[in-house]
């Protein structure tokens, strides 16, 4: 989520007149970023699970 926040806020900075409101696109990415997240770490392994949630912040 910090991920796509990030993302989000780049876009932003370029045109700081218009709000940005949460679009299906935002929606597609967020998905995407699930799914990958997904398959680098399966759920059964939750030892790399951490390492993930640190590397994102």
């Amino acid at each position: 989520m910090k991920l796509l926040n990030r993302f989000r806020n780049e876009f932003r900075s370029q045109d700081s007149t218009k709000s940005a409101p949460e679009t299906s696109i935002d929606q597609d990415i967020q998905k995407v970023v699930n799914e990958l997240a997904q398959s680098i770490l399966p759920s059964k392994d939750e030892t790399i699970k951490p390492l993930l949630e640190v590397s994102l912040k």
